[in-house]
C-alpha cells in the first residue's frame, strides 16, 4: 500500500512536473508571439521616406541629363513634403586629365540670376523699412542716371515689365564677357558704363505691359539699394539676409576668384558640344553681372532660400503677397508663364533660373516639393542644352510622371 501511494505520488509529481514545463513553453511561446507582432507593428509604421522611395530613380534622371547634354557634371537636390531630402552629384567638377575631380553636393557655385531673388528681397526690406516705395520712378531715386527713368517704377524694374532693353544682350558687353581670354572676364565694369550701354535705346514697350527679361533692371536695382542704406551690396545682403537665414555657404562677391571648396565652371568656346579643360570659366568679375546675378551658393543653402522665398518670414505678409502675385506676362512666352517680383511662376513651378558663363541653375517649388538642380557646363549663348532645365524636367517627371 505504501508502495503504490509512493508511486500514485511520484506519477502526480511527474504529471505537476510536466504540466509546469508545459506551461513554461507556453509563457516563453507566448512571450515569443507577442514580440514578434509587436515588432511586425512597429516596422509597419516605420513608413518609407518620399527621398528613399525615389532615390534610384532620381540619380537616374540626375546621370541621364548630364550625358545626354554631353555636360562636365550636375548636381540635383529635391526636398518632400514629408520633410526628406534627396541629393546627388555626377560627373566632374575640375576638368583635368592628370587630376579630375568628382561633382559634390556641398560645392559652392555660381547661381546667376537666381541672385535676383535675392535683390528683390532686399529691395521689399527697404519698402518695409520705408526708405523707398515700389511705385517710385528711378528718376527720383536715381536722378539722372537713365534716361527714361521717369517713365519706369521700382516695380516694373522687380517684374521686367520696364521694357528697358538688356545691357548683356548688347555686342560691346559679349564679346568682353563671352571671351575665351581669361584677362576680358576679369574687366572691371562700373554700373554706369553697363547703363550707357542701353542708355540711347528706345523702351521696347509701355512700361508695366509686359515681361522683357532685362538685366539692366537690377543694376538700377543694386545701386538704389546701395544708396538707401548706405552700404555696399554684399554687407547689406550678408547682413539682412545670409545671416539671419543661416546661410554660411552663401555671399555676394567682390572678388574674382569662388571662395573655398568650389566646381569650376566651362564655356563651350569652340560650340562642338564638348567641354575641356582649356574652356574653363570660374574666375569672372562680379561687376560684369553684379546685382544681376553674381551671388555663390550651394544647393543646401538654396533650398533654405527656396523656403525663405515662397514664405518671407523676412518680410511683412503684405509684402509677401505683392511679392507673388503673378500678373505680368511674359513676352512671346506661352500663356501660364508669369512674372512676380522677382520670382517667376512657369506653367507651374515658381522660382528662377540662372545662367552665367560656365553654370546654370534652377530653383523651384512644384506642388509643394523643392527642387535645386545646377550644371557647370553652359553650351553657349546660341544652345538650347540647358543642362540645369534637363536636371530639373528629368526629376520632376520622377516625381509628378510626364506632365
Amino acid at each position: 500500500m505504501r508502495i503504490h501511494r509512493i508511486i500514485t505520488m511520484q506519477i502526480t509529481l511527474m504529471k505537476k512536473s510536466i504540466y509546469d514545463h508545459k506551461v513554461h513553453i507556453f509563457r516563453y511561446f507566448y512571450i515569443g508571439v507577442l514580440t514578434c507582432c509587436c515588432l511586425f507593428i512597429a516596422s509597419c509604421d516605420d513608413t518609407v521616406s518620399d527621398a528613399s522611395l525615389y532615390s534610384k530613380r532620381l540619380h537616374t534622371a540626375l546621370e541621364s541629363a548630364v550625358t545626354a547634354n554631353k555636360g562636365p557634371g550636375g548636381v540635383l537636390m529635391v526636398r518632400f513634403t514629408d520633410g526628406s531630402r534627396w541629393s546627388g552629384a555626377y560627373g566632374k567638377a575640375f576638368l583635368d586629365e592628370t587630376a579630375p575631380r568628382a561633382m559634390n553636393t556641398t560645392d559652392r557655385f555660381r547661381i546667376g540670376s537666381v541672385t535676383k531673388t535675392f535683390i528683390g528681397t532686399a529691395i521689399l526690406q527697404l519698402v518695409k523699412d520705408g526708405l523707398i516705395n515700389l511705385d517710385d520712378t528711378v528718376e527720383i531715386l536715381l536722378p539722372g542716371t537713365y534716361s527714361h527713368g521717369n517713365e519706369v517704377t521700382v516695380r516694373q524694374l522687380l517684374n521686367h515689365s520696364s521694357a528697358i532693353p538688356n545691357y548683356t544682350n548688347v555686342d560691346a558687353f559679349e564679346d568682353i564677357y563671352y571671351s575665351n581670354n581669361p584677362a576680358d572676364r576679369e574687366h572691371v565694369w562700373t554700373h554706369e558704363e553697363l547703363i550707357t550701354l542701353i542708355d540711347n535705346e528706345d523702351l521696347l514697350d509701355v512700361p508695366g505691359r509686359e515681361g522683357y527679361y532685362s538685366n539692366t533692371n537690377f543694376i538700377l536695382l543694386g545701386m538704389i539699394i546701395e544708396k538707401f542704406t548706405g552700404t555696399t551690396i554684399d554687407q547689406y545682403l550678408y547682413h539682412n539676409i545670409f545671416v539671419p537665414l543661416g546661410l554660411e555657404n552663401t555671399y555676394f562677391p567682390t572678388q574674382t576668384a569662388i571662395v573655398g571648396t568650389h566646381t569650376d565652371g566651362y564655356f563651350d568656346f569652340n560650340e562642338n558640344g564638348k567641354f575641356e579643360a582649356d574652356e574653363m570659366t570660374t574666375d569672372q568679375s562680379p561687376t560684369a553681372i553684379w546685382a544681376a546675378g553674381a551671388i555663390i551658393s550651394t544647393p543646401d543653402d538654396l533650398l533654405t532660400w527656396l523656403d525663405e522665398l515662397m514664405t518671407g518670414t523676412l518680410l511683412t505678409s503684405e509684402l509677401q503677397n505683392i511679392r507673388m502675385q503673378m500678373t505680368i506676362p511674359y513676352h512671346d512666352a506661352p500663356a501660364g508663364v508669369d512674372l512676380g517680383l522677382a520670382v517667376a511662376n512657369i506653367l507651374g513651378p515658381v522660382g528662377h533660373t540662372g545662367a552665367v558663363i560656365g553654370y546654370t541653375t534652377y530653383m523651384f517649388r512644384y506642388q509643394d516639393v523643392d527642387f535645386v538642380t545646377y550644371a557647370n557646363g553652359f553650351h553657349s549663348t546660341n544652345s538650347s542644352d540647358d543642362i540645369a532645365k534637363a536636371i530639373f524636367e528629368n526629376a520632376k517627371n520622377v516625381v509628378f510622371g510626364d506632365n
